[in-house]
């Protein structure tokens, strides 16, 4: 990981939209042919990630090994063998396995991880990102002027596909990603109810509403913060005679407005009409794609002068990562679902509790830096700042399943006592934190666990 070099890039700055007008008599030169090759490529990149999407395709999994302690270089980060698809629309293969020793890495980047942690030990959040590069390979030689250089003599008659996996102390933006998650979110919350419901004029109105995203203004997009910054108001209920309907309603708005401000165009006409060519050239993450966030202890060995990995697990964190999964995958799965299911004549079999979400969070519900995290998606989102109650957002919520949700309060040693309680006001899960004697709260943070039970029971 730590070893790679960077390669040379390619980009030969053509205009996407344009492809070579063959006539008889054309002479066709290097510019020729490596426009019609930038056009074709164009093509096949925006086909890729304007209908798939981006993220993990296959494999990549990361992991921290503690196997190699023992040995002289120290523990190590692996990924896995893989495929992934960029912002940009480009597919990256990684074969064989990758791994980078974190002693090595941190010697190699002391200055940056001192401030960072602001000395020589603490707990540094890191991130593994997978990036796609290109390679010139395969020289061949070249005619020329007299008296050249060594290095004049032959040029690299082939581009190679490369990769690269780097530790970085951001994580590429991946605003479509996180905007996808909140819309999808936000609409799982609506309840499918059996009465009339919500009209469907209604629904609409109230979903591009909670959106935040005003056509009709100069800055239609707002920032991603304000994007469902809450759950569906109360009364809102899709019936399910026309669940299709409301649904089909629901993504045409996406589609039409709402993704529009978070995904950035992938090839321009050339004449600025769309931000000009290859708006996603502009963007330094285009090319990335978030493997994991990465949690480090770091201590210092002072006879040594090094910064060692500390005692403490070193934490992956891949919930954050964004992923591809195949059309035969969602084919299989809808038909499972679809199948009717043959009544059983005894008791639903005893199914255990399952932790399906949890997470550690500042006092404002944000999990951005360690040790804070999230897991299951789950998304703490302030309702009302005075009361201190939160409403919690997590994947697959399903209003009809039974859950617990324990927790407790992040504070100082001398801070006076806190409790976390449930709320029973709202369409989903909510929890209020306040002071014992029923004053305003003061925290540093909280951690929250939702358990979901189902099946058995008298």
């Amino acid at each position: 990981m730590t070893t790679f070099a960077p390669c040379r890039s390619t980009a030969a700055g053509k205009d996407p939209a344009k492809r070579v007008n063959y006539t008889h008599g054309m002479v066709l030169g290097v510019d020729d042919f490596t426009q019609e090759f930038s056009y074709l490529s164009a093509k096949d990149r925006s086909l890729a990630r304007a209908v798939a999407g981006y993220g993990t395709v296959a494999g990549l999994r990361t992991e921290y090994e503690r196997t190699y302690e023992g040995t002289p270089r120290g523990p190590r980060l692996s990924v896995g063998p893989g495929v992934a698809l960029c912002p940009s629309g480009r597919f990256v293969h990684v074969r064989p396995a990758q791994c980078a020793y974190l002693v090595e890495w941190l010697a190699a980047h002391r200055a940056e991880v001192v401030a960072a942690l602001g000395g020589t030990s603490g707990t540094l959040g890191l991130y593994a990102v997978l990036r796609h590069a290109e390679c010139l390979t395969d020289a061949v030689p070249v005619p020329g002027e007299p008296c050249r250089t060594e290095d004049e003599l032959t040029a690299p008659s082939r581009v190679r596909d490369d990769f690269r996996i780097e530790l970085r102390f951001s994580a590429p933006g991946q605003r479509e990603e996180e905007a996808v998650r909140r819309f999808v979110g936000w609409l799982r919350r609506v309840p499918v109810v059996d009465g009339p419901g919500t009209t469907e004029r209604d629904f609409r109105t109230a979903l591009v509403a909670a959106s935040g995203v005003n056509a009709a203004a100069a800055q239609p997009c707002p920032p991603l913060a304000g994007f469902f910054p809450a759950p569906p108001p109360a009364g809102l209920g899709i019936p399910r005679a026309g669940l299709g309907s409301y649904l089909r309603t629901a993504w045409r708005i996406w589609v039409t407005e709402l993704l529009p401000c978070w995904r950035p165009s992938l090839s321009g006409c050339g004449c600025g009409c769309g931000g000009g060519p290859g708006d996603a050239d502009a963007d330094a993450d285009a090319d990335c794609v978030l493997l994991a966030g990465v949690s480090v202890d770091v201590a210092y060995d002072a006879v040594g002068d090094r910064l060692l990995v500390g005692p403490h697990e070193v934490g992956v964190d891949e919930s954050h990562r964004p992923y591809l999964v195949h059309s035969r995958f969602l084919q299989e799965q809808f038909l499972t679902e679809a199948a009717p299911v043959a009544p059983v004549a005894h008791a639903r079999a005893e199914r255990p509790p399952t932790v399906v979400a949890g997470g550690r969070f500042d006092a404002e519900g944000g999990a951005a830096a360690p040790p804070q995290f999230s897991y299951g998606g789950l998304r703490p989102v302030l309702r009302d700042a005075t009361a201190g109650v939160f409403d919690l957002v997590f994947d697959g919520y399903d209003p009809g399943v039974n859950y617990v949700v324990t927790g407790s309060v992040t504070v100082a040693p001398a801070a006076g006592t806190h409790v976390v309680e449930t709320v029973t006001d709202g369409p989903g899960l909510a929890v209020r934190i306040r002071r014992a004697s029923g004053r305003a709260t003061d925290i540093q943070g909280f951690q929250l666990q939702i358990t979901r039970f189902e099946g058995g029971g008298a």
